[in-house]
């Protein structure tokens, strides 16, 4: 039997709401495992969720996303992520193998308390680390949020983005891989993402799209398109939609991304904690 072992429907339920109590603190988890529920609803099958023996008395799990590019989500509400770098020592459950969807696994979002150690031990387990993107978490309240009035241009509409304009989306998305549509796929059934299309032809101008997290991850606007305000109007939308379903925004930021920072204080976020990305090589 494997150190971590998976949560029941019924245990994961619980597991989101002890993140639900502490939402102030950690709102993309609780976000997240409000997807993995919805995912298990869904039937999408596209996460697991793992816990330790003694999860309870400090909400400790490891959730791994093998399909279409491997990612894993991990904390622990003990700072010094005690049970949780336990379990990743003796745990083998992820074997870093190639594969032909992405040929690195990613560590999504570490919180800052426990960059230093999940660092180490890939280090100690002889992991190749291809880079580890440090960023910051950003944060809107709800209560922000719900305020916001989103005016909509004379010559545009407004709507969820569909099955239909994933590949575009992702043809333009500066991350994309093999699997990473089918990946939006599925990411779009659990929080949708907004997109900004023109009454003239119908064509999609600009996007937001979200991540695992079930948050703010991909925004763009098409070139020729920049400069009307167009982005701000789907990202608007999408924070609404988050408060609307009980939710905080978030979105992690590049540090140094000048252009983003200055958006996300245009808009009210405050930066709540640092993570970092950890993209691990897949070996044979």
């Amino acid at each position: 039997m494997d150190v971590l072992e998976e949560l029941s429907g019924t245990e994961l339920e619980e597991l989101a709401q002890i993140y639900q109590n502490h939402s102030h603190d950690y709102p993309h988890l609780h976000s997240f495992l409000q997807c993995c529920l919805k995912s298990k609803k869904l039937q999408l099958d596209h996460v697991q969720v793992f816990c330790p023996k003694n999860w309870r008395r400090n909400g400790t799990f490891v959730a791994s996303m093998p399909r279409h590019g491997h990612d894993i989500v991990l904390h622990s509400l003990d700072p010094k992520g005690t049970d949780l770098l336990e379990a990743l020592k003796k745990t083998k459950r992820f074997q870093y193998t190639r594969n032909p969807n992405r040929n690195v696994t990613v560590f999504f979002a570490v919180h800052e308390n426990f960059i230093g150690p999940i660092h180490n031990l890939l280090v100690q387990q002889k992991c190749e680390l291809l880079q580890a993107n440090l960023t910051n978490l950003w944060c809107l309240r709800q209560q922000e949020g719900i305020k916001f009035e989103i005016n909509i241009a004379s010559e545009a509409y407004l709507k969820k983005v569909e099955a239909k304009d994933v590949p575009l989306i992702m043809s333009l998305w500066e991350h994309t891989y093999a699997a990473a549509t089918q990946k939006r796929l599925n990411f779009i059934k659990l929080t949708p993402g907004y997109g900004l299309y023109l009454k003239s032809n119908h064509q999609l101008v600009a996007w937001v799209t979200s991540s695992c997290l079930g948050q703010i991850a991909s925004l763009h606007t098409l070139k020729e398109h920049r400069n009307k305000g167009y982005g701000t109007v789907v990202l608007k939308a999408m924070i609404k939609s988050l408060a609307e379903n009980g939710f905080d925004a978030c979105a992690t930021v590049h540090i140094g991304n000048t252009a983003s920072e200055a958006l996300m204080k245009k808009l009210g976020f405050k930066i709540i904690n640092r993570c970092r990305f950890f993209d691990v090589h897949n070996k044979n």
